[in-house]
């Protein structure tokens, strides 16, 4: 059974989000965009500086330095710490048992 088009609601254009990177001149860049659906982009417009979109203001600490977990480096560092240490634990269990084995004479 077909899908009549008559049936369906009509739709809005899709939002769409474009993001050049890399090796992307800004004449290769208009050509992409012109081909995509957005004419009279010019190479010189894709020369000028983008616009900062993503920013995120914290009103209750306007100019505030850090604000991550204050103890996540500690905690990082006690990490790596008990990392080293079952490392170190490990190896003077191998050893102990080569140790061992020589006595043994195995």
């Amino acid at each position: 059974m077909a899908i009549d088009n008559e049936n369906l609601p009509a739709g809005e254009a899709p939002k769409v989000s474009l993001q050049l990177r890399g090796a992307v001149g800004p004449t290769t860049g208009s050509k992409i965009i012109g081909n995509s659906g957005i004419k009279g982009v010019t190479p010189q417009e894709l020369l000028e500086p983008a616009l900062d979109t993503v920013v995120i203001d914290n009103k209750d600490k306007p100019n505030a330095e850090d604000t991550r977990f204050s103890g996540m480096s500690e905690y990082q560092q006690q990490t790596v710490d008990k990392i080293i240490a079952n490392e170190l634990d490990n190896e003077q269990k191998i050893m102990a048992a080569r140790n061992m084995r020589a006595v043994r004479g195995e």
